[in-house]
């Protein structure tokens, strides 16, 4: 039930569902299978880490290190350059 309007929340406002990408971006948790504990960032079945992103439902690769920290740095780095200030980041002001 929605408070405001006491409607099901299937019929909420178009203002409840309008939030800025930069909100919904913040509210982002873990994935409960990620086990590198950095965003956008895999481990390969080589041992290696890749990272991507996605930008309006489409990966973008970023790199890949030995390490994922390596790989979060390269995450980070395609972040700012797409989404500028407004980027979630793994490791905050870096560069």
């Amino acid at each position: 039930m929605n408070i405001l309007n006491r409607k099901p929340l299937k019929f909420r406002s178009s203002a409840t569902r309008d939030l800025c990408q930069a909100s919904k971006r913040s509210s982002l948790k873990f994935k409960c299978g990620n086990k590198t504990g950095y965003f956008g960032v895999k481990l390969r079945t080589d041992g290696r880490f890749d990272a991507y992103i996605s930008v309006d439902g489409k990966k973008i690769y970023c790199g890949m290190s030995s390490t994922a920290a390596g790989a979060a740095i390269a995450y980070d780095r395609k972040a700012i350059e797409i989404f500028g200030e407004l980027a979630v980041l793994n490791f905050g002001g870096f560069e």
